[in-house]
């Protein structure tokens, strides 16, 4: 048994009364008493030590990937009439957030009015919105037998995004035998393609007269150009609740979620229009675009996603066919293995897509090796529909699954 000073004050007491008592000794009845009354009369006047305390929380940035911190800073002022001495301070965290400076830091006295500021570093290790509602006071009485602690509300909200990661371009690329994918399509604008000869009108171009279709329909006509543009991307993030595993950052949604993160950073930097759909309890869906926030509209809606969707995939697919009708490069990031998921593979190629499929292999979340069965019948049917597929284990991180699952494909 670990002594400490209570302890050593309830036997010191006890032994100096027994003494007290067969040698009839006043004095040492005195040392008995105030021994006895020591630890009593520290608690009651230190049990109010924290009141008058007021402790803020100022985050230098509310939104920020996982990897990334920021700096926090903790003001605690004295409000009170009396001096405080030897007061910790801790910020409350929820899972996901670490504190890389230690959890407790020491301000050594406050008079009243007084205000003191403590700053550290905040490591988010996992997306997420996270709520920092509580922060801790605590400190102990003049001898040190009791410790007090107090807990303060202080509201605030930290949105963390998640990692974009260094991996190879995964998007749809061209198959054998099935020629080059198309990635753009023609509209008329500037360019140096011929898109079609249409009549003259008020401001355009002498240069551009086609004499030949001026003299052949009677009227003045103009050559148009072609100006190409890029297909939209689109990203399919399966949230069905009850297909993901795996814990924490080693689990199939939070793959999907980095992988998705990615891929949108990928199509964004080629200049593309990029959309999501991420349709849980709440759609978090984002429409294509190449605006300068896009990529920042995705990733707070990748930041808030859980997996909580209680309608089917293919549903949800169906409830966003209008940015998937006409031709788009699409990802799909499952863990799915059903017979309805070659069928949703068979559609968006039939609705003119090109089409990788990434499947999520939930067995390897859970610690079990291998290419399970069904997963290699389900590339087999998406691979007959056009689809590309590549299936990503976990347990090494996203990067190496990838990197490993390239590798298969490869060899196959």
């Amino acid at each position: 048994m670990k002594v400490g000073k209570k302890h050593i004050l309830i036997w010191g007491g006890l032994f100096l009364l027994i003494v007290a008592v067969f040698l009839h000794i006043n004095q040492v009845f005195v040392m008995a008493a105030a021994i006895g009354l020591l630890a009593p009369v520290s608690y009651l006047l230190s049990r109010h030590s924290l009141k008058g305390l007021d402790v803020k929380r100022h985050l230098y940035r509310t939104r920020l990937s996982v990897g990334e911190s920021v700096p926090v800073s903790l003001t605690v002022r004295n409000t009170g009439t009396r001096p405080r001495y030897l007061v910790s301070v801790e910020d409350v965290l929820p899972d996901g957030l670490r504190l890389p400076d230690g959890e407790r830091h020491l301000i050594v006295d406050l008079v009243p009015g007084q205000e003191q500021t403590v700053t550290y570093h905040l490591l988010p290790v996992r997306r997420g919105v996270y709520k920092l509602d509580e922060l801790g006071l605590v400190t102990s009485d003049l001898i040190g037998l009791f410790e007090f602690t107090r807990s303060i509300s202080d509201g605030g909200e930290l949105v963390v995004y998640p990692q974009v990661i260094d991996l190879p371009d995964m998007w749809p690329q061209a198959v054998a035998g099935a020629g080059q994918l198309r990635t753009r399509k023609r509209r008329p604008g500037t360019g140096t393609e011929l898109y079609g000869v249409r009549e003259f009108v008020p401001g355009d171009d002498l240069r551009q007269i086609h004499w030949k279709a001026t003299a052949h329909r009677g009227k003045l006509s103009v050559v148009q150009r072609e100006r190409p543009q890029d297909l939209p991307a689109i990203i399919i993030l399966d949230l069905s609740a009850g297909v993901h595993t795996g814990r924490g950052n080693e689990s199939s949604l939070e793959y999907g979620v980095t992988l998705a993160a990615t891929l949108a950073a990928q199509a964004l930097k080629r200049g593309r229009p990029t959309g999501l759909i991420a349709q849980g309890a709440t759609d978090y869906s984002v429409a294509p675009a190449e605006t300068p926030g896009q990529k920042l509209q995705i990733l707070e809606a990748l930041a808030r996603v859980a997996a909580d969707c209680t309608q089917s995939l293919p549903a949800v697919i169906q409830g966003h066919g209008s940015q998937l009708v006409g031709g788009a490069s699409v990802a799909v990031i499952s863990p799915q293995t059903a017979k309805s998921m070659a069928d949703v593979g068979a559609t968006l190629c039939q609705w003119g897509n090109a089409v990788n499929w990434f499947s999520l292999v939930t067995g390897s979340f859970e610690g079990h090796i291998g290419l399970e069965t069904r997963y290699q019948w389900l590339a087999t049917q998406l691979r007959r529909q056009g689809c590309q597929t590549i299936a990503i284990h976990g347990g090494r991180g996203l990067a190496a699954g990838v990197k490993e699952a390239g590798r298969v494909v490869r060899q196959a």
